[in-house]
């Protein structure tokens, strides 16, 4: 069987550093911050990110709901409370921009985004100063520019995705659970998941080797 190319994923303190890079006094830079902050601890998608309907955030529950992801498999995710409490500020701010009149209502402007075929309007959460989505385009210029910013040597191959990877793996090698993993990431099927075994292998063959050093 051949295997998969191993993905790049981050270590913690590759984390630390990227999610330090956004400055967080502006609306925009705390935005990404706040939608990488989702990609790294939820395993979003980056079209999953952008897709996010405020509605669809359950503030009592701990939980986000995911329509319309890749293959029309819709699912639950359950986050932290800082995370929470980070997307709880940004709704906040966005409410004002909007209420001050800095931000068109989403909700009056058609968007399409990819392939879509036709307009659509939305209460979205991650919006840009036109009252529209964020492009992916943007979070993957936007994602390598902060992890070059931070001086991560393999900002060349950081992107969205990246972030998500890096859920996955944390998650597998903290839980063991490949069901759980793939439960997380919406996979339909196990063996997409499986790749996250073989970062396990990887890693154990490093601290083995390494040991009695």
């Amino acid at each position: 069987m051949v295997r998969k190319k191993k993905p790049t994923t981050l270590n913690e303190i590759e984390r630390k550093k990227l999610l330090e890079q956004p400055n967080k006094r502006y609306p925009t830079q705390f935005r990404n911050y706040c939608m990488m902050q989702l990609m790294l601890n939820c395993g979003l998608r980056v079209s999953e990110a952008i897709n996010l309907k405020i509605e669809e955030v359950d503030k009592l529950r701990n939980q986000v709901e995911i329509n319309n992801s890749k293959g029309a498999k819709d699912r639950m995710v359950w986050i932290s409370q800082d995370d929470l409490d980070t997307v709880n500020e940004w709704i906040d701010k966005r409410t004002d921009l909007i209420e001050d009149g800095k931000i068109p209502n989403p909700k009056n402007i058609p968007h399409t985004i990819g392939n879509e075929k036709e307009p659509r309007t939305g209460n979205w959460i991650f919006l840009t100063f036109k009252g529209k989505r964020v492009e992916p385009s943007y979070m993957r210029r936007t994602v390598k520019e902060y992890a070059k910013k931070s001086g991560i040597e393999k900002w060349k191959d950081i992107s969205p995705h990246t972030l998500r990877h890096t859920f996955a793996t944390d998650l597998y090698s903290k839980t063991g659970n490949l069901r759980k993993v793939q439960k997380a990431l919406g996979h339909s099927d196990v063996s997409t998941t499986q790749i996250y075994t073989h970062i396990s292998d990887e890693e154990l063959k490093n601290d083995m080797t390494k040991l009695r050093e």
